[in-house]
């Protein structure tokens, strides 16, 4: 068996560096993010066999991660939180984490944790497969999470999902989703977008749980800043 490689979610910067750190002095092919959005951009490019993931994460919750994540994944899972309570420990469990340890941990029982995961997942560390990202399906109006929830769109926001899913991973400028809604680079058309993103962001929460992907990027446009692929 193949020694795993991990990615640990964890928004406490100081935190995550100390860990990835640790481990990576201990020969942990270890990567490190700060909330599962982030997750889904890497685990695209490479698949990890163990996650250590915080409970406590900016956005989708670190119980909600390892809910979608077990549906798809084999993955090993070790929980890292402050929360103590027995309901805690059990809330993680039964979302499919495999170990469960309580903040401040020691490094050095993390990474001993880490090692007893792989060798229970033995010739599984090696079959993790990717996890499907976000899907657009211009026929049917929708936009699906990872998870598999489907949101319909309105007009304004499929002109939104339509020009992202153009250049999958690419900065997209202001100017490109106003052209893509049938409005002209005026000022009071940037807030007319403004609008459309913020409505589309609460919506697409509210129905799956998950943040929408979508990052500002200074002086250009906008990213969505995960895996986006037509259906």
């Amino acid at each position: 068996m193949s020694f795993p490689n991990v990615i640990v979610v964890e928004d406490d910067i100081d935190l995550r560096d100390s860990i990835c750190a640790f481990l990576a002095a201990e020969g942990t092919d270890i990567r490190g993010v700060g909330d599962g959005t982030e997750l889904d951009r890497i685990w695209a490019d490479r698949p990890a066999n163990i996650l250590v993931l915080d409970l406590g994460l900016p956005g989708e919750s670190g119980l909600a991660i390892a809910a979608r994540m077990r549906r798809h994944s084999p993955v090993g899972i070790i929980m890292l939180t402050a929360r103590a309570q027995a309901h805690d420990r059990i809330a993680g469990l039964e979302c499919g984490a495999d170990n469960y340890l309580v903040k401040p941990v020691v490094l050095s029982e993390l990474a001993a944790a880490i090692g007893a995961l792989a060798r229970r997942l033995g010739g599984g560390v090696d079959q993790v497969q990717p996890l499907p990202g976000w899907q657009f399906d211009p026929l049917n109006w929708l936009l699906a999470a990872p998870s598999g929830v489907e949101v319909e769109l309105t007009t304004a926001e499929y002109c939104v999902v339509s020009a992202f899913a153009e250049t999958p991973g690419i900065s997209v400028s202001s100017d490109q989703l106003m052209l893509a809604l049938g409005k002209a680079a005026a000022e009071t058309n940037r807030r007319s977008l403004d609008s459309t993103l913020s409505r589309l962001r609460k919506k697409i929460e509210g129905r799956t749980g998950m943040p929408l992907p979508v990052k500002a990027v200074r002086s250009i446009g906008y990213v969505f800043a995960a895996p986006l692929t037509r259906r």
